[in-house]
């Protein structure tokens, strides 16, 4: 409820503050509504920014001759589309049984994990191996993940992930 007084001590009648909240109302709306082209603007340019990236993801990778220059790009490019500051490519060997090192990347790895990694319960990628899809973890502090992380490198403290089939 607004309160509000005139110049010499004499009140508004509530017929007048009713209006001045209603037209306080409006300005606020009129003031949000002003900045709907602005966002819009900004969510435009930033899917822009995301095409852009894909284009020349298919380029760069397109561009590759071997196998492990793909990898290594898409690596790279995944990286850098998510922000991420580690990353690790793991392959299906021929027996569907293991999760072989293809690629890593990431800046002061000392000690990388780079060991073949059984597909099931017993790590997050072999987790999403297994299940055939997507995870994003928060924080692997948490159960059940603590419980099955397998670290990208003996020396770092990662604290969330995501990992993809």
């Amino acid at each position: 409820m607004l309160s509000a007084s005139r110049p010499g001590g004499q009140q508004f009648q509530p017929v007048e503050l009713t209006w001045l909240e209603h037209l306080s109302g409006l300005a606020a709306l009129t003031l949000s509504l002003a900045f709907l082209p602005i966002r819009a603007q900004e969510e435009q340019a930033r899917r822009e920014r995301q095409l852009r990236r894909l284009r020349r993801a298919g380029m760069l990778i397109s561009s590759r001759s071997s196998l492990q220059e793909t990898l290594d790009t898409i690596l790279s490019t995944a990286l850098e589309v998510t922000d991420a500051s580690y990353g690790i490519f793991r392959l299906v060997d021929r027996s569907t049984q293991y999760l072989v090192t293809r690629s890593f990347a990431g800046i002061g790895l000392a000690k990388p994990a780079v060991e073949n990694l059984p597909i099931g319960d017993t790590s997050v990628m072999g987790y999403v191996a297994r299940k055939r899809e997507p995870v994003v973890i928060s924080d692997l502090r948490e159960a059940p993940w603590k419980e099955i992380y397998y670290p990208l490198d003996y020396e770092l403290d990662m604290r969330s992930e995501v990992a993809v089939p």
